[in-house]
């Protein structure tokens, strides 16, 4: 997909389909891009380019974002409206790394792999919706910081992490949540320059 005028030139729409709050990574061979999917599955597709003009999907994040009846469309329920939004990607050492929030479950997954195209993936679920997250790395730690939303504490998983247990602290508030952080993450102390708490992995 996409569209190519004469030499040099493209035309738009470049993709001519719904890719909204895109968050493109390049890898030193080629681009990857992810973006709002909401209720659609599998999960977070991601998309390959060499050029920034041509698109084609390069593969998933796992067959399904969460097994709930919404999701599933069961039981009555649906995900219209909500599902994942504003995924981030990365590429750091060598390791793809995507993170999404869920209206729908309410909470945030980060995914790694070493592979796009053929994985495998990992998967790490922290209890709380970060919106509009992105994911950062300070050196040899990755940070997943919240840029618009209540949910500022987040963490990225490497390929072999598990999950520990941890607390989010709603922004503007005193009110703490329990959340869910992969194994080998840390709290960082409050600095008067941070204006919200941050999970740091090893």
């Amino acid at each position: 997909m996409g569209g190519q005028g004469r030499e040099g030139y493209f035309t738009n729409p470049v993709v001519l389909s719904d890719v909204p709050d895109p968050d493109v990574v390049y890898d030193g061979r080629q681009y990857y891009m992810v973006s709002t999917t909401m209720y659609f599955a599998p999960s977070v597709p991601i998309m390959r380019s060499s050029d920034l003009v041509h698109w084609s999907i390069a593969g998933y994040t796992g067959p399904v974002l969460d097994d709930t009846d919404a999701l599933a469309l069961r039981n009555g329920e649906n995900a219209y409206g909500q599902g994942s939004w504003a995924a981030s990607i990365r590429h750091h050492d060598g390791t793809y790394y995507v993170s999404v929030g869920s209206l729908t479950t309410q909470k945030t997954y980060i995914y790694s792999t070493p592979s796009v195209e053929h994985g495998p993936w990992t998967r790490s679920v922290l209890d709380g919706y970060a919106h509009d997250q992105s994911l950062l790395f300070d050196g040899d730690d990755a940070t997943s910081s919240t840029a618009v939303g209540r949910s500022t504490c987040a963490g990225s998983a490497g390929p072999t992490t598990g999950r520990s247990s941890g607390t989010a602290r709603r922004r503007g508030s005193s009110r703490t949540r329990t959340s869910t952080r992969p194994a080998g993450c840390r709290r960082r102390a409050r600095t008067p320059t941070r204006s919200a708490t941050t999970t740091t992995c090893s």
